[in-house]
């Protein structure tokens, strides 16, 4: 017969290994979320667009010491300013880290919005966490497998026109 104590030590192994699992689980989610951002700081090509640089202006502003809303006005709030900030420093505090910052935040929170409903659904960490990863790294690697259909050429016309070269 098993004794209490042995019982009680094999739960509280299982324990642990569930416990593990789930460490190592949230450390795969982080850093499939910093080879999403790592994407998002490769590609910049510092074309001033509208929307990347007013993420960054204010986190700019805000890092020289500038006070938000008196300085300067930030169009989406004090939360995206501070979270951006800090996650902008911690990457590099330039324009392209500032890229690769505001990216992470962007999968982080598709990863937080997928775990709490998932934990909703099923009830237990591991596997929430599990399909959560499964979810961002197919987003990761979606890109390898499927072409934009939308930019292919549709007729033989469309074909004739992007190969056309204008010699006058």
């Amino acid at each position: 017969m098993i004794s209490k104590v042995q019982v009680l030590r094999n739960r509280l192994k299982a324990i642990c290994v569930e416990q593990w699992i789930i460490v190592a689980e949230i450390l795969f989610l982080f850093t499939i979320c910093f080879l999403h951002s790592v994407s998002a700081g490769h590609y910049v090509d510092f074309y001033p667009m509208n929307g990347t640089f007013q993420n960054y202006n204010p986190v700019r502003r805000y890092l020289a010491g500038q006070v938000p809303y008196r300085d300067f006005q930030d169009y989406l709030g004090f939360g995206h300013q501070i979270m951006g900030s800090i996650t902008t420093v911690l990457f590099g505090g330039d324009y392209q880290r500032s890229l690769m910052a505001f990216s992470f935040l962007t999968i982080l929170s598709f990863a937080m919005l997928s775990v709490v409903i998932g934990l909703a659904i099923f009830q237990k960490k591991t596997v929430v966490l599990g399909i959560t990863n499964i979810m961002l790294v197919f987003m990761l690697t979606n890109s390898f497998f499927f072409i934009n259909w939308a930019d292919r050429p549709k007729t033989c016309l469309d074909m004739m026109q992007m190969t056309w070269v204008d010699t006058s």
